[in-house]
């Protein structure tokens, strides 16, 4: 990991619930994306607060009391290693600054759970992967299967502006 000097005002939040304020994420999503999920409060608390077979961590990361962004992480096992999953993430504006203090929260809280490596699945053409690259995150041959129905014109040419995280996986 290549740990990186950031502001020292961004504050990471450890919740319980999402906030009202991500109510508005969609909002943001739509500027950025063709396609990605639907959020808001009650499908993210139904998806990682009310979820009874799994433990999720939620970061809300803020600088005074704008809430910046979230992310959600989970420790698990995958091909038998300790991983911390990276499940969900999301910045409300594209600055590197707060994605790379995430990113090293991320890094602290992995040491303190004593895993393997840090885990993530996104967009091979999401704008914060140049930053994760910088960080010494790798791209693995793992696939993971998508369906879709219904879609009109080449999948490579429609996935190229699509918001996808293991949010909208079933398994992590």
């Amino acid at each position: 990991y290549n740990y990186k000097k950031t502001e020292l005002n961004f504050i990471f939040e450890k919740v319980n619930e999402f906030s009202k304020e991500m109510n508005s994420i969609n909002l943001r999503m739509e500027k950025q994306f063709d396609i990605f999920p639907l959020k808001n409060k009650k499908i993210l608390d139904w998806r990682f607060v009310d979820s009874p077979n799994r433990k999720y961590n939620i970061y809300l990361v803020k600088k005074k009391s704008k809430i910046l962004g979230y992310y959600v992480s989970r420790k698990t096992k995958m091909k038998n290693f300790n991983v911390l999953a990276i499940v969900d993430l999301f910045i409300f504006d594209n600055e590197d600054g707060t994605v790379q203090a995430i990113l090293n929260h991320i890094n602290d809280k992995s040491s303190i759970a004593n895993v393997d490596f840090i885990g993530c699945m996104m967009n091979p053409k999401n704008p914060v992967l140049k930053l994760f690259k910088k960080n010494l995150f790798i791209r693995t041959n793992q696939t993971f299967t998508l369906i879709t129905h219904g879609l009109k014109g080449s999948s490579e040419k429609l996935f190229q502006n699509w918001f996808i995280t293991w949010f909208d996986h079933d398994v992590v």
